[in-house]
């Protein structure tokens, strides 16, 4: 088992470590989700890859969900929106109010309708466009990589001595 073997003991390890780590993350970011079962539903572990000699994974966050009125909606979007903010409230990229239009506009339905929210609660509102203000940051993914952040270093350590553990004993098995 020499120590530069790139497909040895040390990468394998090294992947079943990263399983466990991106597992936690996922966990604790569906936890953390708890305020949408759309968002919370798509969170899945990645594939964990080697590429140029490197170990990486990866947590996805997206598909496709229904809305409450059975269209679909681009969960990655959303998730996004959420975890950074949108329009005035984005913490990453342009600020600002941004336009809804009906679907297929201007050919397609001429407005929307939705029910009103804060003062005009419980009305039904028709109207051709609206400039949305976006969403206030509600993140979940970013949270749960800094709360794990301890454990998956101890994980990747535990792994990285056990390979030099048992790197250091066969090379003094190889020396007798």
């Amino acid at each position: 088992m020499p120590i530069g073997d790139i497909d040895g003991e040390l990468k394998v390890g090294l992947r079943q470590r990263m399983v466990e780590a991106l597992n936690l993350i996922a966990r604790s970011a569906r936890s953390r989700a708890s305020w949408s079962i759309k968002i919370r539903n798509t969170i899945k572990v990645g594939e964990v890859k080697e590429v140029g000699g490197k170990v990486f994974g990866y947590i996805e966050v997206g598909g496709t969900a229904l809305n409450e009125h059975g269209q679909p909606v681009n969960v990655a979007e959303m998730a996004r929106a959420f975890e950074y903010g949108s329009g005035l409230h984005a913490t990453r990229g342009e600020r600002g109010k941004y336009i809804i239009t009906p679907k297929g506009y201007p050919s397609g339905k001429p407005n929307l309708v939705f029910e009103g929210t804060n003062e005009w609660e419980g009305q039904i509102i028709h109207t051709p466009l609206v400039h949305h203000p976006g969403v206030k940051p509600r993140p979940f993914l970013t949270p749960a990589v800094q709360a794990n952040r301890q454990r998956i270093k101890q994980l990747m350590g535990e792994e990285f001595t056990q390979y030099v553990s048992k790197a250091i004993r066969f090379s003094w098995g190889k020396t007798k």
